[in-house]
């Protein structure tokens, strides 16, 4: 029910971890929550992995914002949702491109713009919506919007946790991080940038009972987070297992390559240096970290073809096979480097 939380991942803003923001919303009875940070996305790993050890549905969402102002706030519908949020919060943040006014045509996600912003759209899109907030449903019962009533949303921003005791502790947390992303002192930061207190988590009861002149908003809130199912696949693992069509050809590509590397790195190799080129070779396939390499080795290749500064650093430098494939620059043999300090038998994972 709650369309609008915030954690800690609403950078100088929240105060919450994503687990503490399930944990309350577990207590609270609530059966599933949207986590939308303020143009952040961050949260959602973490959301998601935990969401089932405390039985909530979890929702994927971003709050978008410039400087003090609400522009807007997206749900993702699908996963395909969450990627249009994010390439959408992308763009603003990498390239600087200024956030529109209006959300731009997004199919798979919710748009929902505040009760009262200058930039409700006159003719809304099928997926977008306008929010309301518990202090503005008074408003809301002399606005035009109450003729579009399947256009309104319960809007309940939670950030603080719902106990007058830790609501107040984590109100001081959030005036005191709008300081510093402020650079003022706290008596100095505007009241616009400061969140009110009442910003709780609320339970369904309570919900209920601030909505309870215009119940269409809840009920309506509800069938909107009901549409929703985004899924990531946490548990399972994602690692490219191969570079080319099979672990057959990989090997066989690695050996090629580390064998023309090494005549361009020794020209005539001793025998203890083509040993040890063979005894990498042998562990790297018993360890499955055939295309591991390859796929570094790939990276190095577009990185020499485009003139980007790169280096191979750390244990990887302990390696002749990397040595002959340009991954790295230093001469193990010469340093007298143990591979086995990068990959050994024992070593379980990359």
């Amino acid at each position: 029910m709650l369309l609008n939380a915030h954690s800690w991942f609403s950078l100088n803003h929240g105060v919450l971890s994503p687990e503490q923001v399930l944990q309350e919303v577990h207590d609270l009875g609530l059966q599933q929550v949207a986590l939308t940070d303020i143009n952040c996305t961050a949260g959602w790993s973490d959301l998601f992995r935990l969401a089932d050890k405390y039985k909530v549905r979890p929702l994927a969402g971003i709050e978008f914002k410039r400087g003090a102002r609400t522009l807007y706030i997206g749900i993702a519908r699908t996963n395909t949702g969450a990627h249009q949020l994010a390439a959408l919060l992308t763009d603003h943040l990498l390239d600087g491109e200024a956030l529109p006014d209006r959300a731009p045509e997004l199919p798979d996600a919710f748009i929902i713009y505040p009760f009262g912003a200058a930039n409700i759209p006159e003719k809304p899109r099928p997926n977008e919506f306008i929010g309301v907030r518990p202090g503005d449903v008074n408003r809301l019962r002399f606005s035009p919007l109450m003729k579009h009533k399947d256009r309104l949303l319960a809007l309940a921003t939670a950030t603080f946790r719902s106990s007058d005791a830790l609501a107040k502790r984590d109100h001081n947390v959030h005036r005191l991080k709008r300081s510093v992303a402020m650079n003022a002192l706290l008596s100095t930061v505007p009241a616009e940038h400061v969140e009110p207190n009442s910003y709780r988590f609320l339970s369904e009861e309570q919900l209920c009972a601030a909505y309870s002149d215009i119940p269409e908003l809840v009920w309506n809130t509800r069938r909107l987070m009901d549409r929703c199912d985004v899924h990531f696949a946490h548990g399972k693992s994602k690692n490219r297992r191969t570079w080319s069509t099979d672990p057959v050809s990989d090997l066989d590509l690695l050996r090629s390559e580390t064998q023309a590397g090494l005549l361009r790195r020794y020209h005539t190799p001793s025998q203890s240096v083509l040993d040890r080129v063979e005894r990498e070779l042998t562990v790297i396939a018993q360890k499955d970290f055939v295309s591991y390499f390859l796929i570094n080795w790939d990276l190095i290749r577009f990185a020499k073809r485009k003139g980007f500064f790169h280096v191979g650093r750390g244990s990887g430098a302990n390696s002749l096979v990397a040595y002959c494939l340009g991954i790295t620059d230093v001469d193990p043999i010469e340093l007298d480097l143990y591979f086995e300090r990068f990959i050994n038998p024992s070593r379980s994972s990359p």
